[in-house]
């Protein structure tokens, strides 16, 4: 199935989402859920992951929600633009996470939420 098929069913699916190609706007304020969903639509065999992880620079101190992509034991942190195994990645970022999502439902999650997230557990 072509991608002009795939997002046809999806927009008959979940007729009030706002998409542009294959890019849903608008972006939220926390920059790292749109630059790991922009990795994951170029990567799609990696997992995207929304959690939360101990803050650096001005948000020191504070847990904060972010956005990773994980596959094979690697962590890519598309935000801060770092390959890290993911051991090494969860002791440095005190990651914690919340939603885990292949290509797919992550791509029909976009689309029928409107923005890259963070979203609930389904």
């Amino acid at each position: 199935m072509s991608t002009k098929e795939v997002l046809r069913k999806l927009k008959a699916k979940y007729p009030g989402a706002k998409h542009h190609k294959r890019t849903i706007v608008p972006p939220r304020k926390w920059p790292a859920f749109v630059t790991a969903a922009h990795f994951l639509m170029r990567n799609r065999t990696w997992k995207i992951i929304h959690g939360y992880v101990n803050g650096v620079g001005e948000f020191s101190g504070q847990v904060v929600p972010h956005a990773w992509l994980e596959k094979q034991g690697m962590v890519y942190d598309a935000h801060n633009e770092m390959f890290l195994t993911k051991a090494e990645f969860y002791r440095a970022r005190g990651a914690m996470v919340d939603l885990e999502m292949a290509y797919k439902p992550a791509h029909e999650m976009m689309i029928m939420k409107g923005s890259y997230g963070p979203w609930e557990k389904v």
